[in-house]
């Protein structure tokens, strides 16, 4: 199964599961009884979050401090300047603040074994900023999640769901920021280059919005590719994959300040792969290392935090520059060109543009249809390359497509054989990769059936 079907299936079984879950709650909530509260919670502690000054937390996976250094603003002495996630400053905060059970599972301390008391597992301290605290105990898991605990210094012992209790019995990595793209669907364009490193080598994407590129068909180019392949990027490729590109976000952070033989054993002492995001100072490196699995493990350039990233997330790691070219990758647009000659060992066929508005011409000095004469000079423009040239040997030119401009100037897609039997595309004497034999046999058609009056076919 592919990473883009991984991606999509893993977000429709989220959502089917946020529904269900919706529906479960609806269906196994108790009656309202006058009076009481809804759904079977039991309230330890209800302070506003503003009061609570700090959180400690010991357990197995050692400790952490979460500090509310001004009203508003938390800190993690543990995890330094790493940036912690919104949302579990939040969650955590008020987690803190207001602490509840799912019900309250004995009155006497004689149960204490029963629930692992005995042997306590874990505490959390919450701090006020009165100088008051309350302290945690927490005994063993529950089925299905959650713990057993008390109130340090009480007799009563409470159930805690999983959710309840995630900051209460976790660690510090818990509240480090997962996102590891500072770009996300309303920002992607604000993007000015991506650089990518991959089993494909190095290719980077620069943004050319700002150039107003636009072909003869009404596309208009965000960005241009350059690398192994060069053109602009497909703006269909573009509106369904980029953001993906360029916003994603782990799984889980594994490890905070990672030794030589942490490094080495993640993969992360040599990275396989990396993708720049951005320019100058502001610009992020995500490194990538060894695959484990469905996961990846990889790093922020500048965090010291090993992360773990699904598959799915990384899909630029299979992505070609030539899976991002646009199909008319050689597409200038019709209003610039004043004429486009096609030789086919040595056979002609002159396309003089008459009107680019409407995308009339001549060929060979004869009016032609213009929906025909469209769909030729767009075949002309998919001389584009597919895949790198690798050790293919050039052998003898077969056809040639030359652009004249406007202003005189021109552009040379050259055609040649190679024993794959596959064609080496060239552009003004520059190789730029291999297309298939059914390019020139879509331009040999394409050439006669415009002379004949009969449908070009853009497809090859």
């Amino acid at each position: 199964m592919g990473k883009k079907q991984k991606r999509t299936i893993f977000l429709l079984l989220g959502a089917l599961l946020v529904v269900a879950a919706a529906i479960a709650v609806l269906l196994l909530l108790p009656e309202k009884e006058e009076g009481g509260q809804d759904g079977p919670s039991v309230v330890l502690t209800d302070r506003p979050v503003d009061e609570v000054a700090s959180l400690a937390v010991e357990n197995e996976k050692g400790s952490y401090q979460f500090i509310q250094a001004t009203t508003g603003s938390w800190q993690v002495p543990s995890l330094g300047d790493i940036p912690l996630g919104k949302n579990k400053i939040y969650e955590c905060s008020k987690t803190a603040a207001k602490i509840s059970a799912t019900q309250k599972v004995s009155d006497s301390a004689d149960d204490n074994a029963k629930y692992g008391l005995d042997q306590i597992q874990g505490t959390a301290t919450v701090t006020y900023t009165d100088g008051t605290s309350v302290k945690l105990e927490f005994g063993d898991e529950i089925d299905g999640g959650g713990r057993y605990f008390r109130i340090a210094g009480k007799d009563a012992i409470y159930a805690g769901s999983a959710n309840a209790l995630a900051y209460l019995t976790g660690q510090d990595l818990d509240l480090i920021d997962l996102e590891l793209s500072p770009y996300d669907s309303t920002s992607s364009d604000n993007l000015k280059r991506a650089e990518f490193q991959n089993a494909s080598g190095v290719f980077v994407i620069e943004n050319i919005q700002s150039q107003q590129v636009t072909d003869g068909y009404g596309n208009f180019f965000k960005y241009r590719v350059s690398g192994a392949a060069q053109g602009y990027v497909d703006p269909a490729f573009f509106a369904e994959n980029f953001t993906n590109l360029v916003q994603f976000r782990a799984s889980s952070a594994i490890a905070v300040d990672p030794t030589p033989e942490q490094l080495a054993g993640y993969g992360l002492d040599a990275p396989q792969s990396y993708l720049l995001l951005g320019e100058g100072d502001s610009a992020i490196k995500v490194l990538i290392g060894r695959a484990d699995g469905d996961i990846y493990y990889a790093m922020r350039d500048g965090y010291p935090v090993v992360f773990k990233l699904a598959d799915y997330v990384v899909n630029w790691l299979e992505i070609s520059p030539f899976d991002i070219l646009n199909k008319y990758a050689t597409a200038p647009a019709m209003d610039q060109v004043r004429e486009v000659t096609l030789d086919i060992g040595g056979e002609k066929t002159v396309l003089a543009v008459t009107d680019a508005a409407t995308r009339t011409g001549t060929c060979n000095g004869q009016a032609t249809d213009a929906k025909l004469f469209g769909e030729m000079y767009q075949l002309l423009c998919s001389a584009r390359p597919e895949e790198q040239t690798g050790s293919a040997q050039k052998g003898e030119q077969v056809a040639a497509i030359t652009f004249t401009y406007n202003d005189g100037s021109q552009d040379v897609m050259a055609l040649f054989s190679t024993e794959s039997r596959k064609l080496l595309v060239q552009k003004n004497g520059q190789d730029l990769g291999l297309a298939r034999r059914a390019l020139l046999d879509a331009l040999k058609q394409g050439a006669e059936n415009l002379q004949a009056g009969k449908q070009v076919s853009k497809q090859w």
